[in-house]
């Protein structure tokens, strides 16, 4: 994936591609996974990391997003804004 996002980026240099751990479990750390991504060159590991959360999968179901949901889950919803900011914050 690297280097397909390396080629990519020779066509247009504005390209960005993110790795984003997901479904991570909520009581582990996610150092491992994180000392294993982080090495790329091309693709940016995001600092956000979402969690295994049943909201995610309720949310997905009913097809809305985990902010429309009720009750909204305050975790998956921090998350998500987490994720959000971080991609979009030069935007």
């Amino acid at each position: 994936m690297d280097d397909l996002v390396k080629t990519v980026q020779n066509f247009n240099p504005k390209v960005r591609a993110w790795v984003v751990i997901s479904w991570a479990s909520t009581n582990l750390s996610v150092a491992e996974a994180r000392a294993l991504l982080g090495g790329f060159e091309h693709l940016h590991l995001a600092n956000a990391v979402i969690g295994d959360r049943i909201a995610y999968r309720k949310a997905a179901r009913e097809g809305l997003s985990v902010e429309e949901q009720k009750p909204v889950d305050p975790k998956a919803l921090d998350e998500m804004q987490a994720l959000f900011q971080e991609v979009f914050q030069d935007e």
